[in-house]
């Protein structure tokens, strides 16, 4: 309390004193205060009840759905115990010039909260309403840098608005973290480890803490109907880059053309609310021999007539994610070899999907690693068909069938892939071949890549594919290209 008052007061000497014409131009005509008092560091009701509504602390989720996050964390844990979450910091590319910022994934997850340079701290005490104190540390309203920098949120918005019991400059955590080891009388202390900022980590002892990384993504694993509702969002904006690439895909396009074009189109497709998506990752537009590269970013060549183009391009919509693939032919028709082995990938696709979906309505339990195995054992039997002789299936499908998703691409890694599949897990279903110029295959298929992909959640009694609607039949892919 008595750090809130401090600012509060310096804030009026400030104002007093002024900040010089600059200051003086940027006030508000009505109150005269710095411009930047009723901003904040990223959107809010509020100020844009476009993009949020009244009910929402974030784009997608209530005050309310934090606060239950975080009960959930703290509640195993002992009395006293504290846990302390750093948000992420702006990366820079070049001396004041920064790349977007994208929150730390387990401290958005707690918070709501959007900007950089912050921290979360929290202790268990079952004798307040929710069994957990709540404090965070930021960075301060300082009309002078947010010229500069841009608006902020500020300690008085950390309580008034996100519902933290105190807030304080993010300046004095170091002192705090100090006096939390000094004084920790048998209390555990965790903290997320993979992201403690520099300045700190070289004052504080971290081995004094318990890694809690692990236990917020075993929450994170599990997600609520609303996290959903963001996932399938995602998916629903994808689904309109995909319809336009089907429309643009021809011999002689760049490829990078081709990204650029998803992106304004999924952009494009939300209107006034454009600002909520980014692409999730830096997508693939793989032609010919360059879909053999599991992961080709360069996306710097013209399509060639009688390839194939592989695709993994998926929006992220408010820290939520799509992960899909698809893979196009450039001539609108496909070969005959080209259908052959495109048939073999998504024959193994949908096949693994309706595995997943049986195995859910008989109460059979599953894991990932499961779930791989039996695409790989597919994937080979029909590469027999199709006279591939002692295939090394791993050396043409060398990646996992599937990947935890959520607010990240490849969401809560520390969870292990034999993890008993549970109600409300989202994951990827991927299969692949990628062909090389290697006798041991037939040469038909020489310099193929296909990759299909799909979001699927799972539930008590199925599963549910939030990226069905992109199209993968063949059928479907030549009629819509050739319209």
């Amino acid at each position: 309390m008595f750090a809130r008052k401090f600012r509060a007061n310096r804030l009026t000497k400030s104002q007093r004193r002024g900040y010089g014409l600059l200051d003086f131009v940027l006030r508000t005509p009505e109150s005269k205060d710095p411009i930047t008092k009723n901003m904040y560091g990223q959107a809010m009701h509020k100020t844009n009840p476009g993009l949020i509504s009244q009910q929402e602390l974030a784009p997608g989720f209530t005050k309310n759905e934090f606060h239950t996050r975080r009960v959930n964390l703290m509640k195993p844990l002992n009395e006293k115990d504290v846990v302390v979450v750093f948000g992420a910091d702006k990366q820079y590319h070049s001396p004041h010039i920064f790349y977007p910022f994208r929150q730390d994934a387990n401290f958005y997850y707690l918070t709501g909260w959007a900007e950089p340079n912050s921290a979360l701290v929290l202790q268990k005490d079952s004798n307040v309403t929710g069994g957990y104190k709540s404090m965070l540390f930021c960075l301060e309203k300082d009309h002078n840098r947010e010229i500069w920098e841009g608006s902020r949120n500020g300690i008085e918005s950390a309580v008034a608005d996100f519902g933290f019991d105190e807030a304080f400059p993010v300046s004095n955590l170091t002192v705090h973290l100090r006096d939390l080891v000094r004084e920790r009388n048998g209390l555990k202390l965790y903290a997320g480890k993979n992201n403690i900022p520099g300045k700190i980590k070289s004052q504080l002892n971290f081995n004094d803490f318990i890694d809690v990384n692990s236990k917020i993504q075993k929450l994170r694993l599990i997600k609520s109907d609303s996290e959903i509702k963001m996932l399938q969002k995602a998916n629903d904006i994808s689904l309109t880059g995909y319809l336009e690439l089907l429309k643009a895909i021809r011999e002689g396009v760049n490829e990078d053309s081709l990204a650029n074009l998803f992106e304004f189109t999924c952009k494009k497709s939300l209107g006034e609310k454009s600002s909520l998506t980014r692409s999730g990752y830096v997508p693939v537009f793989a032609g010919g021999d360059n879909s053999l590269l599991l992961h080709y970013t360069l996306n710097n060549c013209n399509l060639n007539a009688g390839d194939l183009l592989l695709i993994d391009a998926g929006m992220e919509y408010a820290y939520y994610n799509s992960d899909i693939s698809r893979t196009y032919p450039v001539n609108k028709t496909y070969t005959p070899a080209q259908k052959d082995l495109y048939n073999a990938v998504l024959h193994v696709q949908e096949s693994t999907i309706d595995y997943i979906a049986k195995c859910r309505t008989k109460k059979e339990s599953l894991t990932l690693n499961n779930i791989h195995s039996y695409s790989s054992k597919l994937l080979s039997t029909n590469l027999r068909d199709l006279g591939f002789v002692d295939v090394n299936i791993d050396r043409i499908y060398p990646h996992h069938v599937s990947h935890y998703l959520g607010i990240q691409l490849h969401d809560t890694v520390d969870v292990s892939l034999n993890t008993p599949i549970q109600n409300n897990m989202v994951f990827t279903i991927e299969p692949g071949l990628y062909i090389p110029y290697d006798d041991n295959y037939p040469k038909h298929f020489h310099g193929m890549g296909i990759r299909i992909e799909d979001n699927i959640v799972t539930k008590e009694d199925g599963i549910v594919n939030l990226s069905k609607s992109i199209p993968k039949k063949i059928e479907d892919i030549e009629r819509i290209m050739n319209e």
